[in-house]
């Protein structure tokens, strides 16, 4: 899915591959090669099992940190060197059941705060998007 938007005058393309998640740097490589985007250009938003719900942490590049979307984006890219914004998303109480706990449907608790966590990832996406890594890095970590 593709949507074209307008972020403070800067046009931006925002994608959710509908592959599977192993599969999503397949789409990632289909738009960058047609728009001719830069690794610079680049902001992943991905869930984080490693991260408390509610809080986000912004790098420039890095790892995939064991997350298979990211792996896949890295291996079709061919780089690692685009940004990353991981959303936290607590870890399973019980570590056999990651993919059904990543599959399964927010608390009822979570799903009160999930409107705020989406906001405030939305204004660091767009702080990235106008004032670079480095300043919203420093805003939203």
């Amino acid at each position: 899915m593709l949507a074209k938007v307008v972020i403070d005058s800067v046009e931006c393309s925002l994608l959710m591959p509908m592959t599977f998640m192993n599969n999503s740097g397949l789409s990632v490589k289909k738009l960058a090669d047609k728009t001719g985007t830069v690794l610079e250009d680049v902001l992943v938003v991905c869930d984080d099992l490693s991260l408390p719900f509610g809080k986000m942490r912004l790098r420039p590049s890095g790892s995939a940190g064991g997350h298979n979307g990211l792996k896949s984006i890295i291996k079709d890219l061919g780089s690692n060197q685009f940004a990353r914004l991981r959303m936290g998303i607590d870890e399973p109480k019980n570590t056999d059941d990651t993919v059904d706990y990543v599959l399964a449907n927010f608390t009822l608790e979570q799903k009160k705060a999930l409107p705020g966590f989406i906001n405030h990832a939305l204004d660091c996406v767009t702080c990235w998007v106008t004032e670079g890594a480095e300043a919203a890095m420093n805003k939203y970590n």
